[in-house]
């Protein structure tokens, strides 16, 4: 799997294309953002200025732990770096196996940053400088398919959003049979995201 990276990819679009066998990105691609963050809005002063209120009917004690008409006691802040932590470790784990580095290198580089693709290809982060026709030409030569066909598949407003995956995976198959590949011939889907 190859991974082309446009204006940017930070974050889970970094977390994604990590377990990628290569992955490109432009010069100016920004990247990184490597990190979990928990936001949450509060306007209970807001509230009381303006006499508003709300009655919570809960499950549990902690059911309303991320309102944002009370204050975020020390036990649910305790709770939610809990997950973070969780998740942050998760991704590290990701990319150290993805981009085979090592865990005190990718720690360094996950201080939540961004970082040009010029900064990411020095770290190690990215494997090339490049657009997605060099990505597509490198699947070309990696296949030994310089004549390999390519289909895009742009999901946003595409009519295969309106199609269950099972549908949509039935389709391709369809469009291969009428394109006729066979075993001399490959496809490769681009999926815009």
């Amino acid at each position: 799997m190859v991974v082309s990276m446009n204006s940017m990819a930070t974050s889970g679009g970094y977390y994604i294309a990590t377990p990628a066998d290569h992955i490109y990105a432009n010069h100016s691609t920004i990247t990184g953002s490597i990190g979990v963050i928990m936001n949450f809005t509060k306007y209970d002063e807001l509230a009381d200025k303006i006499g508003y209120s709300q009655v919570n009917i809960k499950s549990g004690e902690h059911k309303d732990m991320a309102s944002p008409l009370k204050e975020v006691t020390p036990e649910e802040k305790e709770i939610y770096q809990s997950v973070v932590d969780d998740s942050y470790e998760k991704f590290l784990e990701v990319i150290v196996n993805g981009r085979d580095m090592d865990r005190e290198r990718v720690q360094n580089l996950a201080d939540g940053r961004i970082y040009s693709g010029y900064e990411a290809k020095e770290l190690g982060l990215i494997d090339k400088l490049g657009s997605l026709e060099d990505a597509t030409d490198y699947i070309k030569k990696s296949l030994n398919q310089p004549n390999l066909k390519v289909v895009r598949v742009t999901p946003k407003n595409s009519i295969m959003d309106s199609f269950s995956p099972n549908i949509q995976s039935n389709l391709i198959k369809d469009i291969e049979n009428i394109i006729g590949i066979n075993n001399q011939a490959r496809l490769m889907y681009i999926f815009d995201q």
